[in-house]
């Protein structure tokens, strides 16, 4: 069930659409608007939802495309800016929502639904989207860049590639692995270990991520100060939380003491250095968890 954790408050559950009440959040922005998925139980379907403290949770259906009835469509919201507007993914096409227009499906690197499927994980506050796209047929993907004129191939390092995340500059990051499933989970999940993580600028194009002494790793979030932040294998292949910056380098974040299974994973960081994730406890099941960066 989805939850919303403040330091004052502690964790407040956010409820669901219905019966099974399964929900599961994936952003949050500055105004504490958060998306996620939930059962839609009309429908027997995830359907992507916004809530907020003074609206509760909001369906958001799906896009209506011809391509994909209305009955039979699945919908997950991955990411939302500080205006409010959310991507994510509709029954594997990538879409923006945004409260005046409704659920918009973007094109791929293929061209127009139903041609290529994609999935759309971040948003900036300049409305640039980021995440995968078919990059050939057989399914081939490539990370993409959506901005408000085009869609922009941001390369490869090896067979497949995933933006997952987007500062305010224009920075993104993600991973770039050999295996594949499909454009709605996230890439490098379950410390896929052919992936490497990636940073990704409009002057240097598409780089390699060090590791924590591993082979494998994925990024998965970068704020407005170059901090990037995910998952690396540790060179006694356990997964661990990283931070990576520019001049300071990759370091690890640790796991929660006293656990069997050294395992943790960071998902999200803002811009004052506050990392969220998970962590595997003494008990061998995951707890979140958020650290502080001094």
């Amino acid at each position: 069930m989805a939850f919303l954790w403040s330091k004052i408050f502690g964790a407040k559950g956010l409820g669901s659409l219905g019966e099974p009440p399964y929900s599961s959040p994936n952003d949050i922005n500055e105004s504490g608007q958060i998306v996620g998925s939930s059962w839609d139980p009309g429908r027997d379907l995830l359907r992507a939802f916004l809530w907020s403290e003074k609206g509760g949770m909001l369906n958001l259906g799906t896009s209506g495309h011809p391509s994909m009835p209305y009955e039979n469509a699945f919908s997950l919201s991955f990411g939302i800016n500080n205006r409010g507007e959310i991507v994510g993914d509709s029954d594997n096409f990538a879409f923006l929502w945004t409260a005046r227009g409704g659920m918009l499906l973007l094109d791929s690197l293929l061209g127009e639904p139903p041609l290529g499927f994609s999935a759309a994980w971040d948003i900036n506050d300049r409305g640039w989207i980021v995440g995968i796209s078919h990059h050939t047929l057989p399914d081939i993907y490539h990370a993409a860049l959506w901005t408000k004129s085009e869609i922009l191939d941001l390369g490869t390092i090896k067979l497949h590639s995933h933006a997952l995340g987007i500062n305010n500059f224009g920075e993104i990051v993600g991973g770039s692995g050999d295996v594949f499933s499909a454009p709605h989970a996230r890439f490098g999940d379950g410390f896929e270990p052919s992936c490497v993580a990636f940073l990704w600028t409009a002057r240097s194009g598409i780089s390699q991520l060090p590791t924590l002494g591993g082979t494998a790793g994925c990024a998965h979030a970068i704020n407005d100060e170059g901090q990037v932040v995910g998952w690396s294998f540790t060179a006694e292949n356990e997964g661990h939380a990283f931070l990576w910056t520019s001049k300071g380098g990759i370091m690890d974040l640790g796991t929660l003491p006293g656990a069997s299974v050294q395992e943790s994973a960071a998902y999200g960081i803002n811009q004052r250095g506050q990392v969220v994730g998970y962590s595997v406890a003494e008990d061998g099941t995951r707890h979140a968890v958020i650290w502080t960066v001094k």
